[in-house]
């Protein structure tokens, strides 16, 4: 991402309140090493906003997806699909063993 977009994706998110001037920003908190790979920091371990931090981070860079709106549709989808494979197996169930 160029450092002029990354500094825009900075500005647009709100930071925690009282939160570290590194939050949320990848190439502090979890930067890649020379194989492309995460190398999140030690010193962010002690850190109170450690989870929201590299949530972001991670949001930034594109790795994980923001959750709002998905939940919701997820939960129905799953909730159907539950309902749906129970009368499946409750039918069967049935018919293998006819009163």
């Amino acid at each position: 991402m160029p450092e002029s977009a990354n500094q825009e994706a900075r500005e647009a998110i709100p930071e925690n309140e009282g939160s570290p001037p590194c939050f949320g920003d990848p190439n502090r908190v979890c930067p890649k090493d020379d194989d492309g790979f995460i190398q999140p920091q030690a010193a962010c371990v002690s850190c109170e906003f450690l989870r929201s931090c590299l949530q972001q981070a991670l949001r930034q860079v594109g790795l994980i997806s923001d959750p709002s709106g998905q939940c919701h549709l997820v939960s129905k989808t799953t909730h159907f699909l539950k309902r749906w494979s129970n009368k499946k197996l409750a039918g069967k169930d049935s018919q293998d063993h006819p009163t």
